[in-house]
């Protein structure tokens, strides 16, 4: 065994999975020329935590206005100190997003990115026990058609990436008007229950398809760790050339 096997073999052993990088293979490189081929002028981050998403697509080239959202104030007061120095990236106030303006109170997760507005399920806890809530927190819920008005001054092309842990739903409700100017829809969908009330894969794609999109990528997201089933996917949409709802 040579010794590049011998290192190779080695990583495996801890995971870890040593090959040539293939843009036509990365998630966030088929968002980013999703975006690109849409002329996305305004890329909303529904569901920050601290930046994880927007720094990976400008590492992978975006070169637009990504706007993030957060509603945890921890992750939040880090997602302002990670986008300081970027023109191109700007952070909401600390808010939610939903279908109805108002106040509600968030359960913060131990791993701070399954923190959700809804209940977490015992499928979620059982295949990773960092899913199970510590806290709450009060915040506001504003609407993706105010938070739109607020931030996009023309028609201009937009994009919503959707992490919102179960409630997508309530997040594309409340986005009646904005939708109108939307050309990608990059979000989480649950194969099986993993949020109280949460619709499941097959609803959510039938609800998006009958908005005039069409889905261009699945990748595999949350996996239980002991079965290997994929729990929760990322799905990417574009909007059909023509559609109207």
């Amino acid at each position: 065994m040579s010794i590049k096997e011998i290192i190779k073999a080695s990583l495996r052993r801890r995971g870890i999975v040593l090959k040539r990088f293939n843009v036509f293979q990365s998630e966030i490189h088929q968002v980013v020329k999703a975006c690109d081929r849409a002329n996305c002028k305004v890329l909303f981050d529904i569901g920050a935590n601290t930046g994880q998403f927007a720094q990976e697509c400008f590492e992978a080239g975006y070169s637009e206005t990504i706007i993030s959202v957060e509603p945890q104030s921890a992750a939040h007061a880090k997602l302002i100190a990670v986008a300081a120095r970027n023109r191109n990236w700007t952070i909401a106030p600390r808010c939610a997003i939903g279908d109805v303006a108002g106040k509600t109170s968030i359960h913060v997760a131990e791993n701070s990115v399954s923190s959700s507005l809804l209940d977490v399920t015992d499928i979620s806890v059982t295949a990773n026990a960092r899913t199970r809530f510590i806290g709450e927190e009060d915040v506001d819920v504003v609407t993706m058609d105010e938070l739109v008005s607020q931030y996009v001054l023309r028609d201009d092309p937009l994009a919503f990436k959707i992490d919102t842990q179960g409630n997508e739903a309530a997040v594309l409700r409340g986005a009646r008007q904005s939708l109108d100017n939307v050309g990608v829809l990059y979000l989480e969908m649950s194969l099986v229950p993993l949020y109280r009330d949460a619709p499941l894969f097959e609803d959510l794609y039938r609800a998006i398809t009958e908005l005039g999109f069409r889905c261009i990528g699945i990748f595999p997201g949350f996996t239980d760790v002991e079965t290997y089933e994929v729990l929760q996917v990322n799905s990417l949409f574009t909007k059909v050339t023509g559609a109207s709802r």
